[in-house]
């Protein structure tokens, strides 16, 4: 076997030089696999980077353009005239009401009439002579919608008609019967306690309007609310002041429609003595 110098065998030499140069090749190999996975985890961040830089962006647009806000629709020019006109109708102008009695202001195209001395009075005593505010009539346009005018010489028996509401007293009705059955008479019985009902201050006397129908509160010392046993007879003392009697027929207009009802409401509500 041939020896170098030193008298070592050669193949030693060979093997030990092969090791170190796999040795080598293998963390070269597994440097630039380091590296490469190094460089796939900063190239997926950039990504993400970007396409979350991407969505912001993109929101921000849209958002500036108001895609995600609702836009008010542009009214035509016709749109916000007949606008105003709907406007001008629910909200009329008042014009002023000066009469020799009474005053207040009304909604244009409607009118007040005031009727003195007993004329055109169907309920008052023939021959006798009135003075004063007998009646009065409130129209709109050419329409007639309210009616009041004295009571005289007229009366009732007993309780023909009993009226409850919710705050009428829990004992109204059986005391009414208890009252007719005495004179052998049978009320007919006016449930209102789930109706809706507008209140009136006429002349200092509290008025309820169901439909075409108004009650008054015949005891105002209590809480409760007690009917009278006459639809539209009224007793206003306040009127006392300028018509001869306090007692008065009330009369509404079938026809009359919910906005001209509500119109009246505030008529009768907002009526004053002429100075």
């Amino acid at each position: 076997m041939d020896e170098n110098s030193n008298n070592t065998p050669l193949d030693g030499t060979i093997v030990k030089e092969n090791n170190q140069v796999n040795i080598a090749g293998e963390e070269a190999i597994a440097e630039v696999e380091k590296k490469k996975t190094k460089g796939n985890k900063g190239l997926m961040v950039i990504i993400f980077i970007l396409f979350f830089a991407v969505i912001a962006m993109g929101t921000y647009i849209f958002i500036k353009e108001g895609y995600f806000t609702e836009k008010n629709p542009t009214n035509t020019i016709e749109e916000e005239e007949e606008k105003k006109e709907e406007e001008t109708v629910k909200e009329p102008e008042l014009v002023k009401f000066q009469g020799e009695y009474l005053t207040t202001e009304i909604p244009q195209g409607w009118s007040i009439k005031e009727f003195k001395n007993g004329e055109e009075s169907d309920m008052v005593t023939e021959g006798v002579q009135y003075s004063g505010l007998t009646k009065f009539e409130i129209s709109h346009e050419s329409k007639n919608i309210f009616r009041l005018e004295i009571l005289d010489g007229v009366g009732s028996v007993g309780c023909s008609q009993i009226v409850l509401f919710k705050d009428s007293p829990e004992d109204f009705e059986e005391k009414q019967n208890q009252q007719n059955e005495e004179i052998g008479i049978q009320a007919n019985v006016l449930d209102y306690t789930d109706t809706k009902y507008s209140e009136i201050s006429l002349f200092g006397t509290e008025l309820r309007r169901v439909e075409t129908k108004v009650f008054y509160d015949t005891d105002r010392s209590t809480n409760t609310f007690e009917a009278q046993c006459e639809s539209n007879w009224l007793v206003l003392k306040g009127l006392e002041e300028v018509s001869p009697v306090p007692l008065f027929n009330v009369w509404i207009s079938q026809d009359a429609s919910e906005e001209e009802l509500t119109a009246l409401d505030s008529i009768l509500g907002s009526l004053d003595f002429a100075k």
